[in-house]
């Protein structure tokens, strides 16, 4: 009787474990995260062992660069590509990563039919990915769950159909490598955040690392938010000495509430960091 108590004990531990919570899962191998140094926009990628994954694509300004850059981390194939939503700074070489790279799977926003630009860098995206017949289009849908690996996906925003600002259609995706976990939520402002916090328990929003939020702007990193996610290292990707003064103060102080570890674009140019599964260390 003594041997088949141990027996269920040990295996409850490994399933649900003694606190009452899903142990974690214990994965092989690591995860790097680049953050670009892009000036004032957005290019990430996370590289596994079992595929990659690029969200945001940079502006018009870095466009011509923007494919050397992502090879530059030893990229050649891309599992999923997020374009997190319309603005420039995000998808200013979109086209270029589409044509440049062998890729499965582009994720979009669905965007309203009266919000869908009609700027020529927009246009150049969508025609790029049409001419690709291989590209897999997927439109975002909040709790939808992907599997890279040992990588988990998850998407957390957008939550409603319609938005009076573009940047609250942005894409958040969430990913969980063993004990670690990451949040990318674009330009999400207020208005996202606040539905992210309404829709999913604490325990889905609270992340090992977290990008800055519209690159640390104070529409966006509500201290509620924050809260929820407090991340042990918050990353920044924003342009030196740029005109909106991100991060901000606002956003600063948010991190700091948390006791995040703050790292900038703008002042130490494209940063790595990487994940063996228990804890997350920039290179």
């Amino acid at each position: 009787v003594a041997v088949i108590v141990i027996v269920i004990l040990v295996l409850y531990n490994q399933f649900v474990g003694f606190g009452g919570e899903r142990a974690t899962e214990v994965v092989e191998g690591t995860v790097e995260i680049y953050i670009f140094d892009v000036g004032q926009a957005d290019c990430t990628l996370i590289r596994g062992e079992a595929g990659n994954i690029l969200i945001d694509a940079g502006d018009t300004d870095t466009q011509d660069e923007i494919v050397e850059t992502v090879r530059s981390a030893g990229v050649t194939e891309l599992e999923y590509v997020i374009f997190t939503h319309p603005d420039s700074d995000h998808i200013g070489g979109a086209d270029e990563i589409v044509n440049g790279f062998d890729i499965k799977n582009v994720i979009l926003p669905e965007i309203d039919e009266s919000d869908i630009p009609t700027t020529k860098v927009y246009e150049n995206m969508i025609a790029a990915i049409e001419a690709k017949e291989s590209i897999n289009v997927i439109a975002a849908v909040s709790g939808t769950e992907y599997t890279i690996g040992e990588l988990k996906m998850k998407l957390l925003a957008p939550n409603s159909d319609n938005y009076s600002n573009i940047n609250d259609y942005s894409v958040a995706a969430r990913f969980d490598f063993g004990a670690t976990s990451f949040l990318f939520t674009g330009d999400a402002l207020e208005t996202s955040e606040k539905e992210m916090l309404a829709t999913y328990p604490a325990s889905e929003l609270k992340c090992t690392f977290f990008q800055a939020g519209h690159h640390g702007a104070a529409n966006a990193n509500t201290p509620d938010f924050i809260k929820a996610v407090s991340p042990e290292i918050v990353a920044v990707s924003c342009g030196k000495d740029n005109k909106y003064g991100h991060p901000t103060s606002e956003a600063l102080e948010a991190y700091a509430s948390v006791g995040a570890t703050v790292y900038r674009t703008d002042e130490l140019g494209t940063m790595v960091f990487t994940s063996d599964g228990t804890t997350v260390t920039k290179k």
